[in-house]
């Protein structure tokens, strides 16, 4: 590949770091201890539908630290599988395989947060006044599969799932024989399983602006 392509690349790549390194923090909130055996805890520090700031929410779901490792993650699997097969492990495929991932978790987050709206919820993770790393995750894993309505509800998490077959969908289309239903599947799956990382790295305050109320 010519020298000045590589060059292109490696500056779109630098860019996209400085951007996300001038992203505002992500804003988290603290979940009280939920009484045990109760099979759908409330968050009694739910926001109302006004209060919540969802073209911010948004940006800040696709612009910064967490989703820039969400798309380094899965353009570097995608790089070292590789999938597609038909794009080679270099460095002009990577640029590919980076651009259609951030592609594909634009359009994860624009579904997830759309439907959101749709049905009431709260786009933002709430972490858990829990002690206790075991504790936190299993709220963190609960997380993946729930989220919590404007009335603090706990529901199934119907706008993630929505997100991710959305996601799926998508990079069927932008990269090549990804289009198998077999395909989309996992990766769906994939999509909403990897959440739990990105839950357990605000759970624990691994980056800054966390707060509790």
């Amino acid at each position: 590949m010519p020298l000045s392509r590589d060059r292109g690349l490696i500056r779109l790549f630098a860019m996209l770091l400085c951007f996300t390194a001038a992203a505002p923090a992500v804003s988290l909130r603290a979940q009280p201890v939920q009484p045990t055996g109760t099979v759908t805890p409330r968050y009694t520090g739910a926001r109302l539908a006004e209060d919540i700031d969802r073209p911010h929410e948004f940006y800040v779901s696709t612009v910064g630290w967490i989703p820039l490792g969400r798309v380094l993650w899965s353009s570097g699997s995608d790089q070292v599988t590789p999938s597609p097969k038909v794009w080679p492990k270099d460095i002009e495929s990577y640029g590919r395989r980076f651009i259609t991932r951030s592609a594909q978790l634009v359009i994860i987050e624009a579904v997830r947060h759309g439907a959101a709206v749709a049905l009431d919820r709260d786009p933002v993770y709430v972490r858990c006044s829990c002690e206790g790393v075991g504790s936190r995750l299993r709220h963190a894993t609960l997380g993946v599969v729930t989220d919590f309505d404007t009335k603090g509800q706990r529901r199934i998490g119907w706008p993630r799932f929505a997100g991710a077959l959305a996601g799926a969908m998508a990079l069927g289309q932008l990269q090549p024989v990804q289009n198998k239903a077999g395909t989309i599947a996992l990766r769906t799956g994939l999509s909403v399983a990897g959440a739990l990382i990105g839950n357990a790295v605000l759970e624990f305050g691994m980056l800054p602006g966390g707060k509790h109320d």
